[in-house]
């Protein structure tokens, strides 16, 4: 039977794509802090991912992923944020935070005003294409939550969201 595992990763996970059959995906996440006039938390998040893959002789269709950001004001109020300013693209504009195999390459960066909350929430969720060998336990939308912890030394934070199907 199959079912998905996430875990977080701080070293680089490229690599773990194409390491084994049952590796589906990667969420990038760079976290930095901005100490201007107004303090500023800005996030990056990437992705990379098997949109075509074989696990157990059966093949499987990625549809999407998916991702949310939160971070709590100083009243502890999260705001989540599900829409982002794509940052790789000449013209950036506003977008949903949702890859598919056609813009896989994008990276969304969002803001948010510094505040006392040392810890983002990192949503995120992962689904098919339906077709004839994708397992019955597979068809429904695999959601996630992460914490990330935010650096109160370094300037930046690397952060991988790793994702398998076992």
């Amino acid at each position: 039977m199959a079912s998905f595992l996430a875990n977080l990763a701080n070293e680089n996970s490229t690599d773990f794509i194409q390491s084994a059959e049952n590796n589906l995906a990667v969420i990038h996440c760079k976290v930095k802090k901005k100490s201007d006039f107004f303090a500023k938390i800005e996030i990056e998040t990437s992705l990379d991912a098997n949109w075509q893959m074989m696990y157990k002789g059966k093949q499987l269709l990625l549809d999407k992923i998916t991702v949310e950001v939160g971070y709590a004001n100083d009243i502890g109020e999260v705001t989540y944020k599900n829409s982002a300013i794509i940052a790789n693209q000449p013209k950036q504009s506003l977008a949903p935070m949702i890859w598919v195999k056609e813009n896989s390459q994008n990276v969304y960066h969002t803001a948010y005003s510094a505040s006392q909350s040392l810890t983002l929430e990192l949503s995120y969720s992962a689904a098919f294409k339906l077709n004839s060998d994708l397992p019955r336990e597979l068809q429904d939308l695999y959601t996630g939550r992460q914490t990330l912890a935010i650096d109160t030394v370094n300037p930046s934070s690397d952060y991988s969201v790793k994702i398998s199907i076992v």
